[in-house]
């Protein structure tokens, strides 16, 4: 008898019966959770599939490191005994991995894609006892997947994945698969290789625009997200935290935290490199690769790198290195120099100015392409507009707030 060892043990030695196993029931926050139509049971002290059905049952409580982890199971059955396969692996929430399993002295390795098993290789043999500790060790490196077999610690068997390989997502699971009796099962189960990296980012939307939604994914390691204990900023300095209008579970402990970046964000230009999305929530923090900061959808921006023949007045005056953002950008272009353009003889739009000295914006004013001489309210009305691309000159900037 060798009871499965790891960063993670579970031990159904003392378990009483459940049916459904009460960390798998799907009663939100359970530590596992059952994939491809599965019900989890204890047993006879031990992890089983339910009597009519097959599947996985896997880890979600916390990240294991992607390149590379271990998945173990004290088994019931030796290798005399044929029938309930049992086997050990890792799929992502979608059905797609790898597992060893075996049946009786047999031994097989799966690719696993959207919970189908096409076998890898030939099937080997192996003799087992009744309690021993199968494992399977993944590896992940320059797009090679390398699995390797082991029976109570040591290397027997390995294989190698370089097609279409699955990685990043992979989740620990137990394998079953329920033709006999129901004899097989796991005494205790155990993982290897759990994450480092704290709270880890999944994906990030392609950019982020003032007064508009966006969503980011993220895992975390141990604790439940939430809009009470989750907070997103834009870059480091200067900025306030924003509390998301909604953090929705995908699964396990991956979360998709909705936000909304408000107007004026404070000390921060707009940037096509961008800069990196801060989530930070109980388990921690973690900071994304940059993502493009632009303007609200329709409008655009133009940092400022000659200032000696604006057409846009400004109090304080444009210096180099400010930035102009404005609306209705389908018909107007502003340029580095400030110059303004329109594709239509009669426009108007909007436009605020990103002081680069003190890092704040200010207020929205109005400006109108026409034949018509300036009004007197209302905003800035621009004229002496040229034939060919409209040329204004003389805007004046004068306190319209937003």
């Amino acid at each position: 008898m060798t009871t499965a060892t790891g960063d993670v043990v579970y031990n159904f030695a003392a378990t009483a019966n459940q049916n459904p196993w009460a960390l798998a029931d799907g009663g939100g926050g359970d530590p596992f959770a059952v994939r491809n139509g599965m019900t989890a049971i204890i047993d006879s002290n031990a992890l089983k599939s339910d009597y009519n059905n097959n599947g996985f049952v896997c880890y979600v409580a916390q990240a294991v490191d992607q390149a590379a982890f271990e998945v173990k199971g004290e088994t019931l059955k030796s290798s005399g005994s044929f029938g309930d396969q049992v086997g050990v692996g890792s799929i992502s929430s979608t059905g797609n991995g790898y597992i060893v399993y075996i049946n009786g002295s047999q031994l097989r390795f799966y690719k696993v894609t959207a919970f189908a098993l096409s076998q890898l290789d030939s099937t080997e043999t192996t003799a087992h006892s009744a309690l021993d500790v199968i494992s399977l060790e993944y590896a992940f490196s320059a797009g090679t997947v390398t699995l390797n077999f082991k029976l109570n610690g040591s290397t027997t068997v390995s294989r190698t994945d370089t097609t279409s390989v699955y990685n990043g997502d992979q989740q620990p699971c137990w394998f079953f698969n329920f033709d006999d009796s129901n004899g097989g099962g796991f005494r205790s189960i155990a993982i290897d290789g759990l994450s480092a990296a704290g709270v880890t980012i999944d994906s990030t939307p392609t950019d982020i625009r003032i007064a508009e939604s966006r969503t980011i994914r993220v895992t975390a390691p141990t604790t439940a997200m939430t809009t009470g204990n989750t907070t997103v900023k834009i870059n480091s300095s200067g900025n306030s935290a924003i509390t998301p209008s909604a953090v929705t579970n995908i699964s396990g402990l991956t979360y998709d935290v909705v936000y909304t970046v408000p107007d004026e964000y404070a000390g921060l230009p707009y940037s096509a490199t961008g800069y990196g999305i801060i989530v930070a929530t109980t388990d921690g923090s973690v900071t994304s690769a940059n993502v493009p900061f632009l303007p609200n959808t329709g409008n655009d921006y133009v940092t400022l790198t000659d200032v000696s023949a604006t057409d846009i007045e400004s109090s304080p005056a444009l210096e180099v290195l400010d930035q102009v953002e404005w609306t209705n950008a389908a018909v107007i272009d502003i340029d580095s120099e400030g110059k303004v353009t329109s594709s239509e003889a009669s426009a108007t739009f909007e436009f605020r100015v990103w002081d680069h000295d003190d890092s704040t914006w200010g207020d929205w004013s109005e400006a109108t392409f026409g034949d018509a001489e300036p009004s007197d309210g209302g905003g800035i009305t621009s004229a002496g507009l040229t034939s060919a691309g409209i040329t204004s000159a003389g805007l004046t900037r004068s306190g319209l707030s937003s």
